[in-house]
């Protein structure tokens, strides 16, 4: 009789899921009409640029094991730039994924 797994792991990228190209422009432009303050006057094309670069620089700290949450990036780079929504951090998280990479099953996963 076969022994039933603790765990089984799956590899989501390209095995059970696909996603677009991360697109942060595209993001940005789906949380316009949430944004309730912008002090800074940023554009979606600035918030993204300056998103990327925050990322680039927080891949460093990957290399001692340092993990940071989403929440608590995105929390950061909004209000370093001034801007502030009318949704909570959640839904910016979900509109972000959802218009930055959306995505779907792989062929035939759902077999």
């Amino acid at each position: 009789m076969l022994k039933r797994p603790r765990m089984i792991i799956f590899d989501y990228g390209d095995t059970l899921m696909w996603e677009e190209p991360f697109d942060g422009v595209k993001a940005n432009i789906a949380l316009q009409k949430y944004i309730t303050k912008n002090k800074s006057k940023a554009t979606p094309e600035e918030i993204d640029a300056f998103s990327f670069s925050l990322w680039k620089e927080m891949q460093k700290t990957r290399e001692i094991e340092i993990e940071t949450h989403h929440h608590n990036i995105i929390k950061f780079q909004y209000e370093y730039l001034g801007i502030e929504f009318s949704i909570p951090v959640e839904e910016v998280e979900q509109i972000i994924f959802d218009n930055a990479c959306p995505g779907g099953l792989m062929p035939r996963v759902d077999c």
